[in-house]
C-alpha cells in the first residue's frame, strides 16, 4: 500500500482506529447537523464489482464512501481485505491509478 493511502485505509488496521483516525469521519464528528444521502442504501454492493464515484469538488463523495465502509465492516457485510479506498486526488495522473489498481 502507498504509505500516503494509509492514513485512508485505517480499517485494515482496525474498525477501533479507523472510525477515531479517520480524516473524513472525523470531520463528520465535528459538524452539528449531518446530511445523509439516500445514495448510502441504493448502491446494489451486493454485486461484486469496481466501484467508481464521480461529481464536483467538496460535495461529499469521500465522506459518502467513507460512511458506506464504515457500515459494511460494522455490520459484517465485508472484510477489511475486501475493500480499498484509493483517494485520487493524491493522483497527478490517470496512469497512477491504473498503477495503483
Amino acid at each position: 500500500m502507498r504509505i500516503e493511502f494509509r492514513l485512508h485505509n485505517l480499517f485494515r488496521e482496525s474498525i477501533h482506529t479507523y472510525l477515531n483516525n479517520d480524516p473524513h469521519l472525523r470531520n463528520l464528528k465535528e459538524v452539528k447537523f449531518v446530511f445523509h444521502s439516500p445514495l448510502e442504501n441504493s448502491i446494489p454492493l451486493h454485486i461484486p464489482g469496481i466501484y467508481i464515484l464521480t461529481g464536483g469538488r467538496q460535495v461529499g463523495k469521500s465522506t459518502l464512501i467513507k460512511l458506506i465502509i464504515k457500515d459494511l465492516l460494522t455490520e459484517k457485510r465485508a472484510k477489511p481485505q475486501q475493500i480499498y479506498y484509493i483517494p485520487c486526488d493524491l493522483l497527478e495522473r490517470y496512469q497512477e491509478l491504473v498503477s495503483v489498481m
